[in-house]
Parts: C-alpha cells; structure tokens; sequence
C-alpha cells in the first residue's frame, strides 16, 4: 500500500483524536462556567489527562507500525480505533447525562440497542442535521477503515517510541487529583475505572452484620383513611425549573399555582440520580444503592424485586386497586417485568391501544397530554368500584428535550408544554370531581441530568443535585409549605401510616409526611451523578459521605457521631428494622 495512502490515512485519524479532546474541553469549560465560575479552571487540570491519552494512542501506533506481523499490527489497531470510539461515546455521555461511559454501563445498556438507537434520532432535528451526521460518520469510518488495513511499517525511531512511553508514564505523576478528578478523567481511564460500589461483601462480614440487633425504631397507629390517589411522577423535574421552589426560573406557573393550593415540600430530595434509582426509592422504600452480595452486573431491578412491602403491595392489601401508567417504552431495563413482581394490578406503556397512530419521541412515548387523558379514563372506569392508587409516569421533559409541539429542542419549551399539561389535567380531575375524595401528589424521578448553575450552588450548595420538588393537593389543603426535610424513601411509610390502621414501625432515618408530619427523618441518604461510588448524606445541616467498597466502605472527611455506615451496610444486606 502506497505512502500516501498511509498519510491520508493517518492524518484524518490525528484530527479525529484532537478534535474529540477539543470537544471535552469545550464541555468542562460550559461546566466550569457553570458550576464553578471560573474561566478555563478545569480545562487547565485536564490537559494531563488528555496528554496520557494521546501518548497511550501513539504507542499502539508506533508498536503497530513496527511490527512485521499482520496479526499483530491488526490487532493494536483496532484497538487504537476502539479507543477512540470509545471517547466519542464517553463525550456523548457526558453530555447528555452528566456522567461517564464506563464498562459496567456498556454491560448494562448493551442489550438496550433500539431504545439507544431511539434515544440517537432525537438528537437529529432535521434533515439537514440528520445528512451532516451521516456525512460526518461516514467519513470518519472511511478513515477508521483505510487505517485496519494499512499494512506500511512507521519510519518512526525507537527513540521516538520511548519518548512517547515515557511522556505516558510521566503525566501520571502530573495528574492533579481533587474533587472534579471524574470528569477531568480521559475516556479509556472513565470506562475502566475502578467500581468500589460493585465489590460485594464476604460471607463473614455480611454475617456478622446480620447477626447485629435491629435498629431502635418508633412505632405508631395507622389514621385508615381511604382516599383516592394519584401519584404523578414528573421526568426530570427540578427545583431550578420552578419560581415557587427556587425562585431562579419561572418554567413551571401551572405547578406553583397548584402545589400553593395544596401542601409543598420546599426541602425535599430525590435518593437517586436516574429514572431507575426514583422508582425503586418511591416504589419500595428504600434508597436505590445496589447490594453488596451477588453479581455486580444484576440490573437494579432484579436487586429490588423480591420484597414484598412495596407501595402496591401494601394498597393491594388494603384493597386498593393498583395501576401504573407510562406513554414510556416498558421493556427498557425490564421495568414492566419489575412493577409486575412488585404488585400493580394494571402495568401500561406505549404499546398500549390508547396510544394507537400517535406521534412518538423518545422511548416510543406518546406526549404527557396522551397520558393524562388515558389516566382519566382509567379513573372514571374504576372509581366507584374500589379506591385508586394510579401512578403515572411522564417522558415528554426525558433528555434530549424534545418538545412535542414545537419539535425544538429545547429545555425550557419542553417544560413549559409539560407545565401546561399538568395544567390542564388537574382541571379536568376537578371536572370529574375527583378531588372531593381523592388526592394528587407531584414528584421527580431525580433531579434533571444537566450540570448545576453557579446560582443553584450559590442558593442549595451541593445538596443542589438531590434537591427535588413535592408537592400534594386534595380536599383540605391550602398553601401550607413543609420545610422539613422529607425524600422519596419516606412514600412508603407515609402511606402506610395515612391509610392503614395497623401499628407501624419507622427506623430513625425515615420519614412520615402523610397526611400530616410525624415522624422526621434523622438522615436523608443521597448520591451524585459525578461519585456514583459514593453516597451522600445529610443530617439536619450536616453532610457525610460514605464510599461504598464491600467490606472496606468507610467515610470519606468527616465522621458523623452516630453509626452511618451500619446503616449502609444494613441496607446493603436488605436488613431493614421497618420491614
């Protein structure tokens, strides 16, 4: 093969590479802006990263290209290309959700190829977006092609090799490490960076953890109301978003108006940091951190799907009919399988005929209006046969932030058409006089995947990344804010005092909110999109962390005066003293 098919094809490949580093930089300086209020701050610290990158990149070039063997030369190629597949994936990632491309997330999503595929047309607005990424990607695997094949040994010296394994070994001592190291990481060390929180526990520890006393816990009578209810679940929605929860944005009048008829929840906070991770809080109870026994790669589901004291379980019986509604693609990480074993009588999403010739966009889901005048029906079939908990989901404010009218994308449009759904279904669930026994509670599934704003931090500090809205309107309420500290674990308990009469349990750490406070939380458990090793926690005004690492978890700063870290490891185990 001729030199000048090796130029042409190592040339593109070079600016490729730069122009993916450039592209990183570019997002850690809108983030540092952002978050941090400074200029260039964190695009100075990762250069060292990105040095080690391109260095690891040239010696699989330069080994390849001294090889005499085919096989070889193949082989430390197509590495070279998957590395740098690799980051552009990692960069798409980035930012979109705020987190990094790993090897347990490919693991984890690599069954999911058509919702990723969905996911990917969103972001394609037009056709002549959808003819420049087509160029663009063709020619890049064009390039990436003409580079396997070259078959042209490099007339690079033995000198110039080792000076780029020496320059690859160097900046690792160059590296700065400090509290942003995840994102300032390059892609090959994100994805096969080490996982703490995937190492389980040993048979003797778990043991000797199982064989502790319960936690003291306090108990109660039940109130036995029988109200009709609807949880709303709200994708994405967060407090920036709202002029009566931030003051920072005014996204949101019809939810503020609503929420100040009603009670809301100006201190609230999501124990996850995705859709998966909100459910399983809301749903069970129980802050979403992944056991520490059995195989790291099981799904969060399949670890939270044998309990049997979960929301539906626990209306089921007390004869209440269950139903969860979604316009969103049930099959994704097997969410329908997992409402089914955690008991709702009624499971809907897109497939649903209802649905039948509608407009779709991400996750094969029909706008929120869709959803919210099925929700209708549903309620005006059964509402005379026995009380409703109804629990709808909502896609249409899910990244990328298409808005279903406009088809802009666009964050502030998204919310706003989500806004004025919401709007209307609240007055049609006055219409059919479903609030003269019947209750509406709004939540987000977690905080929305962008970074936070410098006036976010300024106003909620850190705690700005769990910080969620919730708000409840029915018969009785007016504009009353609760600023007690409350998060979605404290559902379960709440509706277990509110409609049974049963004697309950709650340990120190959760939470009664319904139909009046009882029983604050003591600790709120809490995590981050940028240490999903660790978790979060907060105690009135004070904050831990806990990095979790089987065995070996411990807290990272400062150690609260109470057992914390017992508490993990319980939860971990799924001993819980209110189960």
């Amino acid at each position: 093969m001729s030199k000048k098919l090796l130029f042409n094809a190592r040339l593109p490949l070079l600016f490729f590479c730069i122009g993916l580093i450039a592209y990183k930089f570019y997002l850690l300086e809108i983030n540092s802006r952002a978050i941090l209020g400074c200029d260039w701050c964190l695009v100075r610290k990762a250069i060292f990263f990105e040095l080690q990158f391109l260095f690891l990149l040239g010696i699989l070039h330069f080994v390849a290209g001294f090889s005499r063997w085919y096989w070889l030369r193949f082989s430390l190629r197509l590495s070279v290309i998957a590395i740098l597949l690799i980051m552009a994936i990692d960069l798409i990632v980035l930012q979109q959700f705020l987190v990094r491309f790993t090897w347990h997330e490919f693991l984890k999503f690599v069954s999911e190829f058509s919702a990723i595929m969905d996911f990917s047309r969103q972001l394609i607005v037009s056709f002549w977006s959808a003819l420049i990424a087509a160029m663009v990607i063709s020619i890049i695997l064009w390039v990436l092609g003409r580079y396997l094949i070259l078959d042209n040994a490099t007339t690079r010296s033995p000198v110039f090799l080792a000076f780029v394994a020496f320059g690859l070994f160097g900046t690792e001592y160059l590296k700065p490490t400090e509290f942003h190291g995840p994102y300032l990481q390059n892609s090959i060390e994100a994805f096969f960076s080490s996982q703490t929180r995937h190492r389980p526990y040993s048979d003797d520890f778990a043991n000797k953890i199982l064989a502790e006393p319960e936690e003291e816990s306090r108990c109660y009578e039940g109130v036995g109301a029988r109200p009709d209810l609807i949880l709303l679940i709200v994708e994405s929605l967060s407090m920036y978003h709202s002029k009566l929860f931030s003051g920072l944005r005014d996204w949101t009048p019809q939810f503020d108006s609503v929420s100040q008829n009603g009670r809301w929840f100006s201190n609230f906070y999501a124990n996850a940091i995705n859709t998966e991770q909100g459910l399983v809080a809301l749903l069970t109870g129980e802050p979403a951190i992944a056991r520490g026994t059995g195989n790291a790669s099981t799904p969060l589901f399949e670890q939270f799907q044998s309990s049997k004291h979960t929301v539906p379980h626990l209306l089921n019986d007390l004869d209440y009919y269950t139903a969860f509604l979604t316009t969103g693609n049930l099959g994704f990480l097997g969410k329908g399988d997992w409402l089914k074993k955690i008991g709702f009588n009624l499971i809907e999403g897109h497939d649903a005929a209802y649905y039948d010739g509608m407009k779709r966009f991400h996750f094969d889901a029909a706008p929120d209006q869709a959803l919210y005048d099925r929700a209708l029906i549903e309620l005006q079939t059964h509402h005379r046969k026995k009380p409703v908990f109804l629990t709808l989901e909502t896609v249409s404010t899910h990244h990328p932030f298409i808005d279903p009218e406009s088809a802009a994308q666009s964050e502030e449009l998204v919310f706003r058409y989500a806004d004025r759904a919401l709007g209307v279904f609240v007055e049609n669930l006055k219409s059919i006089g479903f609030f003269d026994n019947g209750y509406l509670m709004i939540v987000s599934d977690h905080r929305a995947m962008v970074p936070a704003s410098q006036d976010e931090m300024v106003r909620f500090g850190d705690r700005a990344y769990a910080r969620i809205p919730f708000s409840i309107i029915g018969y009785g309420l007016n504009n009353e804010e609760v600023v007690d500290p409350f998060s979605q674990i404290d559902l379960l308990p709440s509706l277990h005092h509110w409609l049974s009469q049963d004697r309950h349990c709650v340990n120190a750490n959760q939470g009664i909110f319904l139909p009046k406070t009882k029983h604050q939380p003591a600790c709120i458990f809490t995590r981050r999109s940028y240490a999903l090793d660790d978790v979060f926690i907060h105690c009135g005004d004070e904050d831990y962390i806990i990095r979790l690492d089987g065995d070996r978890s411990h807290y990272v700063g400062a150690k609260p005066p109470h057992d914390l870290l017992g508490s993990i490891h319980r939860l971990r185990l799924g001993k819980d003293s209110s189960h």
